[in-house]
């Protein structure tokens, strides 16, 4: 039987091996050293955090609305809505405010949008209801709009 340990085990070691298979190519498909730029370092380590969280709540959100908020399939779903509409309010405009701000304003902006809502979801009740949980996703969308069209573009910029 294969438990959860196995499977991280596997998943290092295809790392792992990745790594080693990447590093011996005269043209890798990953060139390791684009990671010494220290602004596509940062832009690494805000994805992954924003894109983390993204998952996370994505999955945890739903759930929690059917079993603690006793709603509908239907209307814990709606509630990730909320996301969509907070990630299409960031990401349109972003190019434009990327030229007229600059990357790391940007940046700074999204990773704390996307911190207030991480806050607000610790506050989250059950008899908070719906509407709580959409206004926490549009925050959290708006996060993820700012942290993945800049981090996007800043990057192929970079490379």
């Amino acid at each position: 039987m294969v438990t959860v340990v196995d499977e991280y085990r596997f998943g290092a070691l295809f790392i792992l091996g990745f790594y080693l298979f990447e590093t011996k190519q005269a043209s890798p498909l990953v060139p390791f050293s684009m990671f010494d730029d220290k602004n596509i370092r940062w832009m690494n380590i805000h994805g992954f955090f924003g894109w983390a969280a993204f998952f996370g709540t994505a999955s945890l959100i739903p759930l929690f609305l059917q079993k603690m908020a006793h709603l509908s399939i239907l209307m814990s779903g709606v509630a990730l809505i909320g996301s969509a509409v907070g990630w299409m309010s960031a990401a349109v405009p972003a190019g434009k405010w990327i030229l007229k701000y600059g990357y790391r304003p940007l940046f700074i902006v999204g990773s704390l949008s996307l911190t207030v809502s991480g806050v607000l979801l610790v506050l989250l009740r059950a008899d908070n209801g719906f509407w709580y949980a959409f206004f926490v996703m549009v925050i959290q969308g708006f996060a993820f709009g700012l942290l993945s069209t800049t981090g996007v573009i800043g990057a192929q910029q970079l490379v």
